[in-house]
């Protein structure tokens, strides 16, 4: 493999985040979640949660505390973690992804 030297400048793209995304984790617009995550992923949990968001729970757990308006978001962000989490609380949005990892299943069949 070669490399080239070259003078072009990276310039990024601007990126907004549009106002109806950005208020889904305050309070006001969402429902408080609890996650428990196993320790071997906290390496990323503590990139993405603030120190105030996320306690260890045991040597081998995590727990993550945060309110989350964008359940569409929060799936597809768990379905990244695999095996390593589960959601804690509340046990309606237990059970909506228990669902939606059912149709994934009857989908892939």
């Amino acid at each position: 493999v070669s490399m080239d030297i070259i003078d072009e400048q990276f310039e990024p793209w601007p990126v907004e985040i549009p106002e109806v995304w950005s208020d889904d984790f305050e309070e006001e617009k969402g429902e408080k979640v609890i996650l428990a995550f196993d320790r071997s992923v906290e390496y990323r949990i503590i990139d993405i949660f603030v120190a105030d968001q996320y306690e260890v729970v045991s040597d081998r757990e995590l727990k993550v505390t945060f309110y989350c308006g964008n359940k569409e978001w929060l799936f597809h962000f768990l379905l990244g973690f695999g095996t390593k989490t589960r959601i804690a609380e509340p046990p309606v949005l237990k059970e909506e992804y228990h669902n939606l990892l059912t149709e994934m299943i009857k989908l892939s069949r």
